[in-house]
């Protein structure tokens, strides 16, 4: 019988033995190794974990950042206003200038960087945890759970987010907490929905029914069987969501139903900056709040499109 050229690793096509007998057979590589392999060549994304990296690190390091300039984050200085109340730009005692009350400008956005991840990170995971649940047992359990799960999700859905964070935000007064539970009441149903459709597509696998076979109750196939295969796609998207949230935080404390003074915000910055842009003055008070808000989301957004092209097979590189 004529063996094949990939049957013997010393041996060409033709049956014999090879020319170089040094040559080595290909290792195979698990999927952790090709996951890695894929994700370094990707150099936008390894760029947008570093911005984020160095975002995070400055917004834990804000106190440190305080003690040096000599700046508390509230601490107004009148010297930092001009004869008419403007804003001084940045100099060697405020790195991005002042704000509106005289306060140090670099020192503000760095604290705001720290309510902005805290409130989109607990708000994200959140949203993954309510959102897998909600989507694995409406996937799995079909029937008329999927069906009420399925009409609740299509109701949250259909509330306006605007009109309901106003509402809420005159109901009971704004808050970061009151944030946290308007981006998680609007965000897991997004997650549930990916959930749901990669559920249906596993639960008539060849391993469920093998599971099923064996006498696996219901709950350990879904937390055993099914639930690790989420991984992936849950990771992807749930790196894709922190940028919304951030964004969704800082539009709504730009509207003034968010973070509220003296907590700093980038949105309420942006926000108090806006008078002082539209008269062409105190350039800084906008540019840099709004510099540090697109750095954060880009390099979300980079890192998650490099997670899902590193995670999914079919991507080329």
């Amino acid at each position: 019988m004529v063996q094949s050229a990939t049957d013997f690793s010393g041996f060409q096509a033709t049956g014999g033995p090879t020319s170089d007998p040094d040559s080595s057979a290909v290792k195979a590589k698990s999927p952790r190794q090709l996951f890695w392999s894929r994700l370094k060549e990707d150099k936008l994304a390894l760029a947008g974990g570093i911005a984020i990296l160095l975002m995070v690190l400055l917004a834990l390091t804000a106190d440190i950042w305080s003690n040096i300039v000599g700046h508390a984050v509230d601490q107004q200085f009148r010297e930092n206003l001009d004869a008419f109340g403007i804003p001084l730009g940045p100099d060697n005692a405020n790195w991005f200038g002042s704000d509106d009350l005289g306060r140090d400008l670099f020192v503000r956005v760095l604290y705001g960087a720290r309510v902005s991840l805290r409130i989109a990170f607990i708000a994200t995971g959140a949203e993954v945890a309510i959102g897998v649940l909600a989507g694995l047992f409406s996937g799995f359990r079909g029937g008329p759970i999927d069906v009420v799960i399925s009409r609740f999700m299509d109701l949250v859905l259909s509330i306006p987010f605007l009109l309901l964070g106003i509402a809420l935000a005159v109901a009971v007064g704004p808050s970061e907490g009151l944030v946290t539970f308007i981006l998680v009441f609007f965000g897991w149903p997004y997650i549930a929905r990916i959930v749901r459709g990669q559920v249906l597509s596993l639960r008539e696998s060849q391993f469920v029914e093998a599971a099923q076979s064996l006498g696996a109750s219901s709950n350990w196939i879904m937390f055993r069987e099914i639930l690790p295969n989420l991984v992936a796609p849950v990771l992807t998207y749930a790196t894709l969501i922190v940028p919304v949230n951030i964004l969704a935080e800082a539009g709504l404390s730009f509207l003034g139903v968010g973070i509220q003074e003296p907590t700093p915000a980038w949105g309420t910055m942006l926000s108090r900056a806006t008078g002082y842009a539209a008269n062409g003055e105190a350039w800084w008070y906008m540019v840099f709040p709004g510099a540090a808000l697109f750095i954060v989301v880009l390099g979300f957004n980079l890192l998650g499109d490099g997670l899902r092209d590193a995670l999914d097979p079919r991507t080329g590189r």
